[in-house]
């Protein structure tokens, strides 16, 4: 969790572990969404690449707050 204070992001490294694990697990469902024909149907062209993207951009942001 990211609090900002002074201006300045404070990690509460305690809790991490566990609130990342959870938005990779929605991250997950989200990728497996995006395989899903029947629910892709309703995209513009090139929407679910652009969505593909910003999980992938998400999830990197996320695996490094474990490291």
């Amino acid at each position: 969790v990211y609090v900002v204070a002074g201006g300045q992001p404070i990690l509460d490294r305690g809790r991490a572990p566990e609130l990342v694990r959870k938005r990779l697990a929605v991250l997950d469902h989200i990728e497996k969404l995006l395989q899903n024909q029947r629910y892709l149907s309703s995209y513009s062209p090139g929407e679910a690449d652009a969505h593909r993207a910003r999980v992938r951009s998400a999830r990197e942001k996320y695996e490094a707050i474990l490291k």
